[in-house]
């Protein structure tokens, strides 16, 4: 039978003992995947083999402050995302992902919402542990829309929306060498790769025609972005992307009793752009 109860989910750094939440979570998935196939043979014999295991998870939360967001960028793409340990479960059961690493982030904002990120991890070592003392429940402020000031070329365009997308690129990897019983088929390491952010917006003012109708030979990268809040804390989080060029933009025509828009699609200058957030 179901049966409601109380779930968690919280993270530290790796390697360390004080919990955190990252903000208000309004969902989480933990999954371990090993791989699992069936191999025939010469009389549809099957035999089972297995692969790398390889855990994975996400979670959706709606940020209070930047902390738990800072540990899914990084700092150039020579170097890995911050090496986390994340904790699931209820009241009578616990979980752990350690060594895990942002697989990719997502960051979305909208009139008349909060906003909120989806992170995506890979792991190496899973577990399942003694239910411990959950971490609180956050009570914070989330990041509100009336407490933002978002800016394109440092332009305000009358934003409705964004979206932001950053992907690290993480492989798993592992070898033939000797292994340790009962984790013969964990990775060894992860390592991220290149670095892809897309930046997506919707304005009701248009770039300029010239910006708008720049369809140079060569994308000059020099669009930039700012996606500013300060809550009621007061905490503040600003989003800064540079090296953007603009991809796509589209006329959003409408009945003559609503408002034009226009959609701005910019991608970020593999392993160059840049995503802070202080």
């Amino acid at each position: 039978m179901a049966r409601r109860v109380a779930q968690y989910m919280d993270w530290d750094d790796a390697g360390s003992t004080t919990w955190y939440v990252p903000g208000h979570v309004d969902s989480v998935t933990y999954d371990n995947d090993g791989g699992l196939a069936w191999e025939t043979g010469m009389g549809g014999v099957a035999t089972e083999a297995r692969g790398v295991v390889v855990p994975s998870g996400s979670v959706t939360w709606r940020p209070i402050d930047v902390t738990f967001l800072n540990k899914c960028v990084r700092t150039g793409w020579t170097s890995n995302p911050s090496a986390l340990i994340i904790r699931v479960g209820t009241s009578s059961e616990a979980y752990t992902h350690n060594y895990a690493y942002c697989q990719t982030l997502s960051i979305k904002g909208s009139v008349n919402s909060r906003m909120s990120a989806t992170m995506s991890w890979l792991a190496l070592t899973p577990a399942s542990v003694v239910v411990p003392t959950w971490t609180a429940y956050s009570t914070g402020n989330p990041l509100a829309w009336h407490q933002g000031t978002c800016t394109v070329n440092s332009a305000q365009l009358s934003m409705q929306d964004f979206t932001i997308d950053l992907n690290h690129n993480l492989q798993a990897h592992t070898s033939l060498d000797a292994k340790s019983a009962a984790s013969q088929r964990i990775a060894d390491e992860i390592t991220a790769h290149n670095m892809e952010l897309s930046f997506t917006c919707t304005v009701h003012v248009p770039m300029t025609t010239g910006t708008l109708n720049n369809w140079s030979d060569t994308p000059t990268s020099s669009s930039t972005a700012s996606l500013a809040f300060t809550s009621a804390t007061p905490t503040t989080a600003t989003i800064a992307l540079t090296n953007l060029s603009l991809q796509k933009w589209t006329y959003n025509g409408t009945p003559s009793d609503s408002v034009a828009s226009w959609t701005l699609n910019f991608i970020g200058k593999t392993n160059t752009t840049s995503l802070t957030i202080t």
